[in-house]
């Protein structure tokens, strides 16, 4: 890494910028510094409907108040940072992922963030902002509390500076999500969409959504009633469809990636690569007193020190993982150009009686490579039919 690894990683710059330590006990906190007014309602109808604010701040702070919230979510939950190295990121995102089911993930948190910032992801084809990376959600508990077969629910809410990007589309682009009333007539509540970068999944094996392909076309067949018009007569706007269009090509450029550094880490331990430590440059000197700490009181002492100033040790995976190992090329088939065949993952039983699964990752190779490198290209589609309105 080149640039200091305190801003390099997303959460510690968003909460050394605008100091969200200080109000993540108290969260109206946050909101009653920018509208001192605040009584602790819904957040979003107050700063539309109760606030003075005008236009433009309102915008403003909607934007900061998704960042915190955001934030806040990963911090109570284990302020858990994996970086991925860039040559292991690049093996995972040509791993395919359309068939995978709830049952492969077996995480060692369910709320963490990970780092893509190697990759250099743009968010959109109207944007030069890159994705620095996604905090990650996973939840197989029901909204009853229950547990079933095949239940899984994931967010994934991608982060960078998007602030131009949502300045442009939460005045253009409205959700338009029905209800039903109590004469059983149908309404619909419009609200402003400015972020295309949170996306849900939802797997219910009852309903046939067991994988991730069919979750995701799911999500986008959701997408496309909220956003575009519900009367036929009306004309979809530029805006609604770069939205629409946006959301589809940021699951494209990303779905395989996240997938599989969930997957990546559900392996058992012995078979992953990750070094726990500490980034470098840690304010007030604490890097040379780590290195002279001499007992095991004196480093406790010290990690309570770095945790008050918000700092955790991050989990670096891949560090030793290289792109050009000698298992990644296979020099069969030597009339075709070079390609990448698909790695993809197995669900393999294991322990007494094979009542235990384990994922088991068959890597990518490429094939005839010393022919050249492989046209870079998509190993996930999304469904043609769910990008066009």
């Amino acid at each position: 890494m080149t640039e200091n690894e305190l801003s390099y990683f997303f959460p510690y710059k968003v909460d050394k910028k605008f100091n969200f330590r200080h109000f993540a006990r108290n969260q109206n906190d946050f909101i009653r510094q920018f509208i001192p007014n605040y009584d602790g309602t819904n957040v979003h109808d107050f700063i539309e409907n109760k606030s003075s604010l005008n236009e433009q701040q309102k915008y403003d702070l909607l934007y900061l108040y998704e960042d915190f919230r955001n934030w806040v979510w990963w911090y109570q939950n284990g302020k858990n940072i994996f970086s991925f190295s860039k040559d292991l990121l690049t093996i995972l995102e040509k791993t395919d992922v359309s068939e995978i089911t709830p049952d492969f993930f077996h995480l060692p948190y369910d709320i963490f963030y990970v780092s893509l910032k190697p990759l250099n992801l743009k968010i959109s084809k109207y944007s030069d902002e890159v994705i620095e990376g996604v905090y990650i959600d996973h939840n197989y508990w029901n909204p009853s509390g229950e547990h079933p077969e095949g239940y899984c629910d994931l967010s994934f809410r991608f982060v960078g500076d998007f602030k131009e990007i949502f300045l442009n589309f939460i005045p253009n682009v409205n959700s338009r999500l029905s209800i039903n009333t109590k004469k059983e007539e149908v309404q619909f509540i419009e609200s402003p969409l400015g972020n295309f970068w949170t996306v849900w999944f939802w797997f219910e094996k009852e309903e046939g959504r067991e994988n991730v392909k069919q979750a995701v076309d799911y999500f986008l067949e959701g997408l496309r009633e909220e956003v575009f018009p519900k009367d036929n007569n009306t004309k979809v706007t530029d805006y609604e469809l770069d939205f629409y269009n946006s959301t589809v090509e940021l699951l494209t450029n990303t779905i395989n990636l996240v997938i599989n550094c969930m997957l990546y880490l559900s392996q058992p331990q012995e078979k992953t690569d990750i070094e726990e430590k500490y980034p470098t440059n840690l304010p007030h000197n604490f890097d040379k007193k780590l290195k002279f700490a001499k007992t095991v009181k004196e480093q406790k002492k010290l990690d309570g020190k770095i945790e008050q100033l918000g700092f955790t040790k991050i989990k670096y995976v891949g560090q030793s993982f290289k792109h050009n190992n000698q298992y990644l090329f296979d020099d069969t088939n030597h009339n075709t150009q070079p390609h990448w065949r698909r790695g993809h993952w197995r669900n393999q039983k294991y322990g007494e009686k094979l009542t235990l699964k384990k994922a088991i990752w068959i890597m990518p190779t490429i094939v005839n490579k010393e022919k050249g490198q492989p046209k870079k290209g998509h190993v996930y589609d999304i469904n043609e039919k769910t990008t066009n309105p």
